[in-house]
C-alpha cells in the first residue's frame, strides 16, 4: 500500500510540476511571438512539493534556459539580509533596540570611512537595528538623479562606501538635510538602508574583515538547502573585488531596458547590484525553497523562530516616497498578484526585484502554504512575473481542489507591458 501511495504522490507532483511547465513555456513563446526571446523560472516549495521549471533562450539565439540556471533578483536580496539580521538578534550577538551607529561607527573608522553620523547627521544616531530593515530610520536612497545611468556606463567595481555617500550628498543638496526625517518619524523605502543593515552584519561578522568578506549565506541556516545561491562579491585574501564578474555565478546573461541605452547584464562587476541591497543569484527554486523556511511553520529547517518572524510580518504603510501606502514589514512586503480581485487569496508576502537585467516576484502563499518564485530575464518583466504568478495560483489551486476568484490579467495586457516598453527604449534589438 505505501509503493502504491508513494506512486501516487509522485504522479501528482509531476501534474503540477508540468501545469507550471506548460504555462511559463506558453507566456515565454507568446513573447517570443511579439519579438521578445525571454528566458524565465518558476520554482515551487511546500511541505510536498519541492521543484524548478524553466522556458525560453538563455541569450539571444542561445540553448534552452534549464532549472539549473541562476537569475539575479534584485531586492528579492533584502528578506534575505533582514533575516540574516534578525538571526543575530535571535542569538543575542546584537540588539533590535541598539543603535545602529554604536555598531557600524567602529566598523566605518577602522576602514577610514566617513561614520554614519558624518554622512547623514547626528539624528541618525538615533536609528536603531529595527529601524534600519523596517525602512524607518530615515535613510535616503542612491538610486535617485542619474545614478543607474552612470553605474551601467561604468560597469566596473563600484563599492558600497560610494553608495552611500551619493545617497547622503543627493538629498542633501535637495533639502538641506541628509536624513528624509528624523528616524521613527518616517518610513520610505531605502536600498541604501539595506546597505547599512550589511554593514551590520559585516561589523558583527567580519569586524576585522572588508565588507566584502562577509557572505550573507554564511548566515542562513542549512545553507545546502539553497545549493545555487551566492553573494557577489565576495572576496578572500587571493580574491581581489575588481576582478570579479556577475558571469562567475550568474549563468545567463539579463537584458536592461530601463536605464538609458539597451545593454546586456553578464560581464559586470557585480558590486552594480549593490551588494546586501540586491546581490543575490539563484534559481528560482532555491529561492522558493528559502521562502518556505522562513514562513511556514512546519519547515524542517526553520530560518527564524516564532518571535523574528512575527516582527518580519509586522506590516506598516511606508509614508513617503514612490512606494507610500505600501505594506511593510521587516524585509517583506504585502503584495498582490491581482490588483483588481477581490480575492484575498490574491496576497501574499514576499518582496519584488527589479535590477539591471532581471525581474521578479517572490514570496510565500498561504493559500497552499508554499514559497514560490518567478523571475525573467528582462527588467521590464514585472507585471510579466506578478501575472505568470496570478495563473500559477489559480493552477495550484485546481490541483488541490480549492475554490478561487483570481482575476489573472491577459497575455495581451502584459505582453503590451513588455511591448510598449521595449520599443520606449529600443530594446528590441536586442530580441529580434
Amino acid at each position: 500500500m505505501k509503493c502504491v501511495l508513494a506512486l501516487c504522490f509522485v504522479l501528482a507532483s509531476a501534474d503540477l510540476r508540468d501545469q507550471f511547465e506548460e504555462l511559463l513555456r506558453n507566456w515565454t513563446q507568446a513573447a517570443a511571438g511579439k519579438g521578445y526571446a525571454v528566458a524565465a523560472q518558476i520554482g515551487w516549495s511546500s511541505a510536498s512539493e519541492h521543484f524548478t521549471v524553466a522556458a525560453g533562450p538563455a541569450g539571444v539565439g542561445g540553448r534552452p534556459a534549464t532549472s539549473k540556471d541562476t537569475f539575479l533578483f534584485g531586492s528579492g536580496t533584502k528578506p534575505l539580509t533582514a533575516a540574516a539580521v534578525l538571526r543575530l538578534v535571535e542569538q543575542g550577538r546584537i540588539q533590535a533596540t541598539d543603535s545602529v551607529a554604536a555598531i557600524v561607527d567602529p566598523y566605518l573608522r577602522r576602514h577610514q570611512e566617513k561614520t554614519l553620523a558624518e554622512l547623514f547627521g547626528a539624528g541618525v544616531e538615533a536609528a536603531s537595528v529595527l529601524d534600519v530593515i523596517r525602512m524607518t530610520a530615515g535613510f535616503p536612497d542612491f538610486e535617485v538623479g542619474d545614478f543607474d545611468d552612470r553605474m551601467l556606463n561604468a560597469g566596473g567595481f563600484q563599492p558600497v562606501y560610494a553608495n552611500l555617500r551619493y545617497a547622503a550628498a543627493f538629498q542633501k543638496n535637495a533639502t538641506g538635510k541628509a536624513l528624509l526625517c528624523a528616524p521613527k518619524s518616517c518610513s520610505a523605502y531605502s536600498s541604501a538602508g539595506f546597505e547599512v543593515a550589511g554593514l551590520i552584519l559585516a561589523a558583527v561578522l567580519e569586524p576585522q574583515g572588508s565588507y566584502s568578506d562577509m557572505d550573507l549565506g554564511e548566515v542562513l541556516p542549512n545553507r545546502s538547502r539553497y545549493s545555487s545561491f551566492a553573494f557577489p562579491p565576495v572576496t578572500s585574501p587571493t580574491v581581489e573585488v575588481e576582478s570579479l564578474r556577475l558571469f562567475q555565478n550568474l549563468s545567463l546573461p539579463g537584458y536592461a531596458a530601463m536605464y538609458g541605452a539597451p545593454k546586456e547584464i553578464f560581464q559586470q562587476n557585480p558590486s552594480i547590484l549593490g551588494w546586501t541591497c540586491g546581490n543575490l543569484v539563484a534559481s528560482a527554486g532555491d529561492l522558493a525553497r528559502f521562502w518556505y523556511d522562513l514562513m511556514d511553520q512546519n519547515s524542517p529547517s526553520p530560518v527564524l523562530g516564532p518571535a523574528m518572524r512575527g516582527e518580519m510580518l509586522r506590516m506598516q504603510p511606508l509614508t513617503q516616497g514612490w512606494a507610500k501606502g505600501a505594506p511593510y514589514g521587516a524585509g517583506v512586503m504585502l503584495n498582490t498578484v491581482s490588483p483588481a480581485s477581490p480575492d484575498p487569496k490574491s496576497f501574499f508576502f514576499g518582496h519584488g526585484g527589479i535590477t539591471y537585467g532581471f525581474a521578479s516576484s517572490s514570496g510565500y502563499w498561504a493559500a497552499s502554504s508554499a514559497g514560490f518564485s518567478v523571475v525573467v530575464n528582462v527588467d521590464v518583466g514585472t507585471v510579466f512575473t506578478l501575472t505568470v504568478a496570478c495563473h500559477m495560483m489559480q493552477l495550484a489551486a485546481a490541483w488541490e481542489h480549492k475554490e478561487s476568484s483570481l482575476n489573472c490579467s491577459e497575455q495581451e495586457e502584459v505582453l503590451g507591458t513588455l511591448e510598449r516598453e521595449g520599443a520606449r527604449r529600443g530594446v528590441q534589438t536586442y530580441w529580434a
